[in-house]
């Protein structure tokens, strides 16, 4: 009767080793000329393998494999992947100066990073147009702090034209809304409002008023004048 040989016997002098398997602790056997060496028995390999599913990448079209039991499962390939990391770079915040992450293919990239935009964002607020009721937004930084929407200030500011002093040939500004236009600035009209003054007619006791550059100053109102 032909005796049975044992695993050890069949594998005689080649480099045969036993492990035990990191999963389930039972014992396999590997060779030790084999480029990669298991961790894993045959039977665990082959659950592992069963986790394993294949999908297509919508951005290159090939085919890639991921594991079921993964925490993200990818949507694109390691290709894919690699190109989008790609697209992310460094930058210092303007504001802080701490280092943060924009994508080179956005529209517009950022000088501040999250935290001063949001800062940022928090001084914006909206309020009422005094003129025509619409929601406009304003920040709270600034010195002066609109009543008017930006349509009611354009219309506001169209309103403006500029014209030259009458007396000293200097360009001032005025507004078409006006019942009366200033033909001189606002130093000249100062001067010459500062050269009228008031006295008592002589005749009747009433006050009236007269210039200080007149060459004759007179003494009667304008009524009593004859």
């Amino acid at each position: 009767m032909k005796r049975l040989t044992t695993k050890r016997e069949e594998k005689g002098d080649r480099p045969w080793r036993e492990k035990a398997c990191e999963r389930c602790g039972k014992s396999f056997w590997y060779n030790t000329e084999w480029e990669r060496i298991p961790t894993l028995c045959k039977s665990c390999r082959e659950k592992d393998g069963a986790k394993w599913k294949e999908k297509r990448c919508p951005q290159c079209g090939e085919y890639f494999w991921y594991r079921t039991d993964w925490d993200f499962i990818p949507n694109v390939c390691k290709s894919c992947r690699d190109k989008q990391s790609a697209q992310w770079k460094d930058k210092v915040c303007s504001a802080c100066g701490a280092t943060f992450r924009y994508n080179v293919t956005w529209d517009r990239i950022p000088d501040l990073c999250k935290a001063c935009r949001e800062k940022q964002r928090a001084q914006w607020k909206e309020k009422a147009c005094t003129e025509c009721g619409v929601i406009f937004r304003y920040n709270i930084g600034w010195e002066r702090i609109p009543d008017l929407c930006p349509d009611c200030r354009k219309k506001q500011q169209a309103q403006w034209r500029e014209k030259s002093c009458a007396q000293c040939g200097k360009t001032f500004r005025y507004n078409v809304q006006w019942e009366s236009i200033p033909d001189l600035c606002r130093e000249c009209r100062a001067k010459a409002k500062g050269q009228w003054k008031a006295k008592r007619c002589a005749k009747c006791g009433k006050p009236f008023s007269y210039n200080t550059t007149w060459e004759q100053i007179p003494d009667l109102c304008e009524t009593c004048r004859p």
